[in-house]
């Protein structure tokens, strides 16, 4: 019991460190336009950009932790930065990066991909997502149905109402649509229907109800589904499955790495070593509730070294 309050405590005084960086800081003016010429960056704010997918709320509630107060409290104790979250939809996840309206970016591995190669964006880490207890790197897409419908394979799709999230959502439409363009079918011409519901868990609701014939979601999104009680596996069934006792999850598409985290050109190199060293000692599993509790609020293990994501600009020509 000791030991837990004096964790308990430590952690506290961590944060109300941060809290008060941040407090004392609430006029620092941008890095990147304090010192536009090149100098060192101290006594000022850094930007971090994340693409919300599901919304500004949920992506603070995941991500403010770690990107706002776990790293100025870590990093601004010896730089004076303050960071702050600013949650982005797809369109200012480009926006923001190519106008360097951002200092950091964390997007999905497609659209990063893109922007690594269009901006000269530098990878810092890749998130090591955690779901049912696997520490996963990596994760793929699931075209599924009812249990009770007359889809069963690939073709059938072509008398189909499909359902994705998005045309740049990589998980729950670009990962499906490379996997069945392999296959000979295309499903922005082939299907009977495509229509796009920007939120993963209204596919899955729609699937069930038959509103939709056929859903496109990432692993792991009906099982959120059935830990939350909103469904059951028993419901539905997967079209075109790739059998893998080595994931924990149903698939129906290739693998993709997790999200990185990268730096915009303007960001002086030590400022990055600091960010990426303080990610890389994040881990749900420590002892220090500092490096514990951010990893938990953001589900994720840890972070690790930059995965390769250039793998992908091959399926998204």
């Amino acid at each position: 019991q000791i030991h837990h309050l004096c964790g308990h405590l430590a952690s506290t005084m961590f944060y109300l460190c941060a809290a008060w960086l941040v407090f004392q800081a609430s006029a620092l003016p941008l890095c990147r336009e304090q010192h536009s010429s090149g100098g060192a960056w101290r006594n000022c704010k850094a930007q971090i950009g994340g693409l919300a997918i599901q919304g500004s709320d949920a992506y603070q509630a995941q991500f403010k932790q770690t990107f706002e107060d776990y790293l100025t409290a870590k990093v601004g104790a010896s730089y004076g930065l303050e960071f702050e979250s600013i949650p982005l939809n797809f369109d200012e996840n480009f926006e923001y990066v190519g106008g360097k309206r951002l200092d950091f970016i964390y997007s999905n591995p497609a659209a990063y991909a893109c922007m690594m190669v269009e901006f000269s964006v530098t990878t810092l880490a890749s998130m090591v997502n955690f779901r049912k207890g696997n520490a996963l790197e990596k994760f793929a897409g699931v075209m599924f149905v009812r249990n009770d419908s007359d889809f069963y394979k690939v073709e059938d799709l072509r008398r189909a109402r499909v359902e994705a999230v998005s045309i740049s959502g990589l998980g729950a439409m670009q990962l499906q649509q490379a996997e069945l363009l392999a296959l000979g079918l295309d499903v922005m011409t082939d299907v009977k229907r495509l229509t796009f519901s920007n939120n993963q868990d209204i596919i899955v609701t729609d699937v069930e109800s038959g509103y939709a014939d056929v859903g496109f979601v990432r692993t792991d999104m009906i099982d959120r589904s059935v830990a939350a009680g909103t469904t059951k596996w028993e419901y539905f069934r997967v079209i075109n499955e790739i059998p893998d006792t080595d994931f924990p999850f149903k698939r129906s598409t290739l693998f993709t790495p997790e999200w990185p985290l990268g730096a915009l050109t303007h960001v002086p190199f030590e400022i990055i070593r600091a960010v990426l060293s303080a990610l890389w000692e994040l881990d749900r599993n420590s002892t220090d509730a500092t490096l514990k509790d951010p990893a938990i609020a953001g589900k994720f293990a840890t972070w690790v070294a930059p995965m390769n994501y250039m793998e992908l600009l091959g399926m998204l020509e």
